[in-house]
């Protein structure tokens, strides 16, 4: 049964009833409009137009200005219907873009009031550790040889830094740092391109090795420290693990509304010899 009532299906069929309930309750109680030109500008309506005035301007409209907003929201239904009319709706991007937001925001919604148990939190957790692990950290300094130093050069570097070298007056200028302490990999990457920390990780504690080589060229690198990644427990993040459950379940039940929609179509689509013709001008 607890398995069941996780499923998603059943979490988006509950939200469709939800939503057709609270659809019919509202439409129920409110008298049909006598007419498709009437406007009618109830005092709700007004009293929300002042809450979005207070929003912006931190105090209650006076008596002209709310006289103001309530025309300009008149003359904003008018032409919103006229346009309609007009059809000026249909094939419109922007207009389609944005309706296909809100229904999209729809069947989103319900999965932000999904409350999982820690069981299947700790489940996530454990299947997703790299979304939530400390990644590591490295000490470590670095002597830039250039875009494409000689075999020669790194020799000589490398035969330097052994002597015991300052690292700062060996090699190529650069204004990279000659050290970098407790970094982590998104830190050592914006600096030396992707990748690098990855590089590093592979290399050998407290020996000058490389070269290794970066988005600028290549390097000598020497660790003098590092931090292995550590996996927290689910008490330790459980608010990050538990966003990230949601999202992913939003993704799921958008993609089972959208897949249900799709059923209630009868869609027809060009056949494959058509789609060639197309691919092919």
């Amino acid at each position: 049964m607890a398995r069941i009532l996780r499923e998603p299906l059943l979490h988006f069929a509950v939200f469709a009833v939800i939503l057709f309930v609270v659809y019919a309750i509202r439409n129920d109680d409110a008298p049909p409009p006598p007419s498709q030109d009437a406007i009618l500008i109830s005092q709700d309506d007004a009293r929300a137009l002042a809450q979005q005035f207070a929003g912006v301007w931190n105090r209650q409209p006076v008596q002209e200005e709310l006289d103001t907003l309530i025309a300009s929201y008149v003359d904003e239904e008018v032409l919103v219907r006229e346009a309609l009319k007009l059809g000026l709706d249909r094939n419109d991007p922007v207009i389609r873009n944005r309706l296909r937001q809100k229904m999209m925001f729809l069947a989103e919604s319900e999965s932000q009031t999904l409350v999982p148990d820690d069981t299947v939190l700790e489940q996530y957790l454990q299947a997703n550790p790299e979304r939530f692990s400390n990644p590591g950290q490295i000490t470590f300094q670095q002597v830039y040889l250039g875009e494409t130093p000689s075999q020669e050069a790194v020799r000589q570097s490398s035969a330097l830094l052994a002597d015991g070298q300052d690292p700062a007056q060996v090699g190529a200028n650069t204004l990279l740092p000659v050290a970098m302490e407790a970094a982590l990999p998104q830190q050592v990457d914006r600096l030396f391109g992707t990748g690098f920390f990855e590089s590093m990780a592979q290399v050998a504690d407290t020996e000058w090795a490389g070269p290794i080589r970066s988005g600028y060229g290549l390097h000598l690198v020497r660790i003098t420290d590092r931090v292995a990644p550590l996996q927290p427990s689910l008490s330790e993040v459980r608010d990050d693990v538990l966003a990230d459950w949601r999202r992913e379940q939003s993704q799921i039940l958008a993609d089972a509304y959208l897949a249900a929609l799709r059923d209630t179509y009868d869609i027809a689509l060009p056949d494959a010899a058509q789609l060639q013709d197309i691919v092919t001008q």
